[in-house]
């Protein structure tokens, strides 16, 4: 979040922020109450109800495709980006354009493989990640509309 923030405010704003998957408790004043009369929150739309990034990519695509967004800049933590990026490429329309802007986490230590929290997320992330490029070659219908290959 505070990183899709970032870029936000370096590009002064243009167009629109679509935080999808925030925390319920995040709120638009928050994440601008640094800067005094700082009016981007107006053009920052949050997403709370999805639980999960196969969700996230399908809200994201029901507002891409009511906004008619050409083009998305994908921010997650490094180690989730793989992931996110078959699921987002797989879910939304071949001629979206995704950029992926991987950020270093906090839940993840960098010695991961002598720490048993980082070491089972990672495995997990790599499960899930193998689920999903499986799940994608037979998915279809209304869960790829238009999308393009693994």
């Amino acid at each position: 979040v505070e990183e899709g923030v970032r870029l936000f405010r370096e590009q002064n704003g243009g167009g629109y922020l679509y935080l999808i998957g925030v925390d319920p408790l995040v709120k638009k004043q928050e994440l601008f109450k640094d800067r005094e009369g700082e009016s981007l929150a107006e053009r920052v739309i949050l997403e709370k109800a999805s639980r999960n990034t196969l969700e996230n990519a399908l809200y994201s695509r029901e507002l891409i495709e009511r906004n008619d967004v050409r083009s998305i800049r994908l921010i997650t933590s490094r180690y989730h980006m793989k992931r996110a990026t078959v699921i987002f490429r797989n879910v939304l329309p071949k001629d979206i354009a995704i950029y992926p802007h991987p950020v270093d986490s906090r839940n993840l230590k960098e010695e991961w493989w002598s720490h048993g929290g980082s070491f089972r997320l990672l495995f997990s992330e790599f499960y899930k990640y193998c689920l999903f490029r499986f799940f994608f070659l037979f998915a279809s219908g209304e869960l790829r509309p238009g999308a393009g290959p693994l």
